[in-house]
């Protein structure tokens, strides 16, 4: 509305965004109040902000090298051209959105591992695992359905009629959607790390993953052009979950 209504642009953009996330906080202080106020009278605990800093120390540094990653490789982007740059930063939106629910089922799962592992019950923690991988298999194989063959019309509904852009953002989801479930497992293990109280090696995968993503999009685009740039997210699955599976495997995530 303050875009295509009221022409308000990038400032119109900017406010929806706020005022949507004000609408939100109010929203759930609104709820607090009325069902859990005990929750919003509760003296802040320092030893308890101590250990929910340290545990979210892994998110923190992940969403933060993440932005330094992704900027770094805006800038091989833009030396591509106007149509490149649009391409890549609608295809990544779309994908973003099909990623929700790997998001949310890894944050779910965290949660699940950390009740358990504090009970001791560690064979749920592995079942748990399991059938989130079981229900991640499903959404993956229709997520994959849909880059694969939908991808036309998602980035049609996205740039409108760009003949010169609708290829190229095709051209990245079809090559995301190849290791797509590569991309979940990445959600599931790490949160599963993060949910046992593991901090240091979520963090180091983490930084390993981005720096080679970086890495190898400076060095892919000297031999293959823009396509070289498609390709580091999908190798940093392959790398990070390598790496994860390791971990998990080697079971020294359980105290």
């Amino acid at each position: 509305m303050f875009v295509a209504c009221f022409g308000w642009g990038i400032a119109g953009a900017a406010s929806a965004t706020v005022l949507s996330q004000a609408l939100a906080a109010s929203l759930t202080v609104l709820y607090l109040y009325r069902q859990e106020r005990p929750v919003l009278r509760a003296v802040p605990n320092t030893e308890r902000v101590f250990q929910i800093l340290q545990l979210s120390i892994t998110g923190i540094v992940q969403n933060g090298a993440s932005a330094i990653s992704m900027f770094f490789i805006q800038g091989i982007i833009n030396t591509f051209g106007v149509n490149e740059i649009s391409a890549y930063t609608s295809a990544y939106k779309i994908e973003s959105i099909l990623t929700i629910p790997a998001v949310n089922l890894g944050v779910a799962l965290s949660v699940y591992v950390g009740q358990n592992v504090g009970a001791g019950e560690y064979g749920r923690t592995r079942q748990g695992l399991k059938d989130s991988f079981k229900i991640a298999a499903v959404f993956t194989a229709l997520t994959i359905v849909i880059l694969w063959f939908a991808s036309p019309l998602l980035m049609l509904l996205v740039v409108g009629n760009e003949t010169a852009v609708i290829p190229i953002g095709v051209q990245y989801l079809r090559i995301i959607s190849l290791t797509f479930p590569l991309c979940v497992s990445l959600y599931l293990l790490t949160n599963f790390l993060r949910g046992a109280g593991e901090i240091a090696y979520p963090l180091f995968n983490t930084l390993l993953e981005l720096c080679f993503r970086t890495i190898s999009a400076f060095v892919l685009a000297q031999y293959f052009g823009f396509v070289g740039v498609l390709l580091c997210r999908p190798l940093s699955f392959v790398v990070s979950t390598i790496s994860l599976t390791k971990r998990y495997l080697a079971g020294k995530w359980r105290p």
